[in-house]
């Protein structure tokens, strides 16, 4: 793994490199941890790549080699289907078969934001937009709409190899809020919203790197610092290597593939109480999306997590290491080895889920529908945080809301989980003749007892 320390300073962000792979070094010994359940929860994902999660949506993208390139959603059944489909890549005399991993994001709300506040639909993020989704393809970055009706191309990065590269949206504001992607040659560049890119420094050593976050302020040493793995730095069979300046904690992982934080809070992608942590299967037994509920990370809110990439036993057969921030990092076993992993993520708490409405307009009052989904419960809206109108933060007058019961029943195909309520409201009309109208309301979240999500739709 990388430890990249990011701050914006007079002189821009400084950065501090460990990279992780082979045994780990001499030092005192850090207990194993309890093995945790691990469930498949897709099947069948020809060579699955990146991971992205949301409470609305888990998105993933393949295959490894050939085309077509895809991002795949999967339904909290496991039921896949075609999200978006990614440029071709092309082979290379060195890559006959066109074998590139392609990794993506989804913008977030800010973190300090509430989105029932902030005029648009989707909810902004400074001039991001959140839900939508942004993938890398070597030096080109692809922006795609939130609701996966365009594929665009956003940036060209003209110093970064055409092979492979991270990406992540920083939500901490290290990086300025921006995309951070990071380059299989060590090239760190932010993307602003306009595609624009700015070189922040170089990591010295092997690359590629893979899975960059940008770690919270309450990593211990290390908030702002932008985590990055590198499975095959080093020399030896295998090694570690401290490569940069910054403060220097010692943390050696086999064939790191990529770093996630642990959230304090989990929230789950289907909305249900259940899984939070998903990581991509690859090679002989995979093909999968595994995952991991939220009782497996009890207590570790704020660490980190690193996949292996190894996809042999051996003696010491790395799995999932955890990382625990203090006078330095201490590394425990989280997961023995079980897989090999490719992209890996948590459910983002700060991305809303996207809801379908429709309005009805009636003179002087107008009806709001505000429909169900696999991944929504109407029944457990927030009536007095709901915001409507043209802008979305408006507060409506005289509102009135009839919840549906709680639908927990299986649809009746069998094949997919659905609620199939409609919150139905009324209130004073406030859009002009013709204009569209934006929901935003918060939720009862199902997997946090106490605790509430967003919900939006435009109309």
């Amino acid at each position: 793994m990388d430890l990249i320390r990011g701050s914006i300073g007079r002189f821009g962000p400084t950065f501090l490199v460990i990279s992780m792979l082979g045994a780990l070094l001499g030092g005192p010994s850090v207990a194993t941890s309890q093995v945790v359940p691990e469930t498949v929860l897709a099947k069948n994902v020809k060579e699955p790549i990146g991971v992205a999660a949301s409470p609305g949506r888990l998105l993933v993208t393949h295959p490894f080699c050939g085309n077509p390139r895809e991002v795949l959603s999967i339904s909290g059944t496991g039921k896949v289907s075609v999200f978006a489909t990614l440029p071709n890549r092309s082979p290379t005399e060195g890559n006959p078969g066109a074998c590139f991993e392609d990794y993506l994001t989804i913008v977030p709300v800010r973190a300090n934001q509430n989105p029932e506040t902030l005029a648009g639909f989707p909810t902004p993020n400074g001039t991001f937009t959140s839900n939508d989704v942004f993938v890398t393809q070597g030096q080109n970055v692809i922006k795609i709409k939130f609701d996966g009706s365009s594929v665009t191309a956003f940036a060209t990065l003209a110093n970064c190899p055409n092979t492979q590269s991270g990406i992540t949206f920083d939500n901490v504001g290290s990086f300025g809020n921006q995309l951070v992607v990071v380059c299989a040659n060590g090239n760190v560049y932010t993307v602003n919203s306009a595609g624009t890119a700015f070189l922040q420094n170089t990591i010295s050593g092997t690359g590629p790197f893979e899975g960059p976050v940008v770690a919270p302020l309450s990593f211990t040493g290390f908030g702002g610092c932008l985590l990055v793995a590198a499975d095959r730095a080093g020399t030896g069979s295998p090694t570690g290597q401290v490569l940069a300046s910054c403060p220097d904690p010692v943390a050696s992982v086999p064939f790191a593939e990529g770093v996630t934080i642990i959230p304090t809070t989990k929230c789950t992608f289907a909305l249900t109480p259940g899984d939070t942590y998903f990581t991509a299967i690859f090679g002989v037994g995979g093909n999968t999306i595994d995952q991991l509920p939220q009782s497996a990370f009890a207590g570790l809110g704020g660490r980190a997590l690193v996949p292996s990439e190894s996809n042999s036993g051996g003696e010491s057969p790395p799995g999932i290491t955890l990382l625990t921030p203090g006078e330095g990092v201490s590394t425990s076993t989280f997961r023995p080895f079980f897989a090999q992993h490719q992209g890996s993520a948590f459910v983002d708490c700060h991305v809303p889920v996207l809801v379908r409405i429709r309005v009805i307009p009636q003179g002087a009052t107008l009806t709001l529908q505000v429909f169900g989904a696999d991944n929504f419960d109407p029944a457990l809206i927030m009536v007095d945080s709901l915001r409507f109108g043209p802008n979305g933060n408006e507060v409506p007058v005289n509102l009135n809301c009839t919840l549906p019961q709680k639908d927990d029943q299986e649809s009746p195909t069998g094949t997919e989980h659905e609620h199939k309520g409609v919150a139905t409201c009324t209130m004073t009309n406030n859009l002009a003749p013709g204009q569209p109208g934006i929901y935003k309301a918060k939720f009862t979240d199902p997997a946090n007892p106490g605790g509430d999500g967003d919900s939006e739709g435009g109309g």
